[in-house]
C-alpha cells in the first residue's frame, strides 16, 4: 500500500473516494473516479463504463407544471407540457362494391364500398378528445375487373362541411392500389367527426369488386 509519509494515510489516484469495506476492515479507495468539482448547473453524474463523469446535458431543478414530461430541447433535458395532444388512430374497411362513373361514396365499417352516396351517421367517425390527424395510409383492392387509367380522389370530410384530399391521383388499374398522405393537419375538437370519401372519374372501363381499407392517425 502506498502511504503518505507524514501521516501514514493510504493514497490513490486523483478523483477516487475512500469507501468502507466492512466493520473491522480497513477502508479502501474506489476503483472509479469522480469529478473533484461540480461544474455546470443541472448536470448529473453518469457512468461512462469506467468512471463517473458529469453529463453533457443538463436537467431541470424543478418538476414544473403538473403533467409535464421530461423532453429534449436538442441540447438539454427540460420540463415541458406533452406535445401533440392525445394520440389517436382510427380505420375503416369496406366490403366490395361496383362504383359508378363520377360518383362519390362514403365508407362505413364493414359495409359495401358503394353503400352510401351521402355522408350519413353510419359513415361518421367521432373524435373522443381534441386531436389533429396528420397521416393516412390506405389501399383499394379491385377483386374482379380492373379500372381504366383515370384518376380517383380519396378525401376526409370534417363535420359534413369541409373536405381535405388525401390523394387526387389514385388509379384502380391494379389489384392492389395503395396511397398515403403524411402531411395532413386536420384539427378536430372533442365531438367532431370525419367521414372517408371516394370520388370516381368517368371511367372508360369501370372497376368491379372494389373494396377500401384505410387507417388515419395523429
Amino acid at each position: 500500500m502506498v502511504t503518505n509519509n507524514n501521516c501514514d494515510e493510504a493514497t490513490a489516484a486523483s478523483g477516487k473516494f475512500v469507501q468502507g469495506q466492512g466493520v473491522g476492515t480497513a477502508s479502501s479507495y474506489s476503483t472509479a473516479t469522480y469529478p473533484s468539482t461540480a461544474t455546470g448547473t443541472g448536470k448529473i453524474l453518469r457512468a461512462d463504463g469506467t468512471n463517473w463523469t458529469a453529463s453533457t446535458a443538463t436537467y431541470p431543478d424543478t418538476a414544473g407544471t403538473n403533467g409535464n414530461v421530461l423532453t429534449s430541447d436538442g441540447t438539454n433535458w427540460v420540463s415541458s407540457a406533452p406535445s401533440g395532444g392525445a394520440s389517436y388512430q382510427g380505420w375503416v374497411s369496406t366490403t366490395t362494391g361496383n362504383p359508378a362513373d363520377s360518383t362519390t361514396y362514403y365508407c362505413n365499417m364493414s359495409g359495401a364500398f358503394t353503400a352510401n352516396t351521402t355522408a350519413v351517421i353510419e359513415t361518421r367517425f367521432y373524435a373522443p378528445t381534441a386531436i389533429t390527424i396528420t397521416k393516412v395510409y390506405g389501399a383499394i383492392r379491385v377483386n374482379t375487373v380492373l379500372g381504366s387509367a383515370q384518376n380517383c380522389t380519396v378525401f376526409i370530410r370534417k363535420n359534413d362541411t369541409t373536405n381535405t384530399n388525401i390523394t387526387t391521383t389514385l388509379q384502380l388499374t391494379a389489384t392492389e392500389n395503395t396511397f398515403n398522405n403524411t402531411g395532413l393537419s386536420i384539427s378536430l375538437a372533442a365531438g367532431d367527426f370525419i367521414s372517408i370519401g371516394f370520388t370516381g372519374p368517368g371511367w372508360t372501363t369501370n372497376p368491379t369488386g372494389v373494396a377500401l381499407s384505410l387507417v388515419w392517425s395523429t
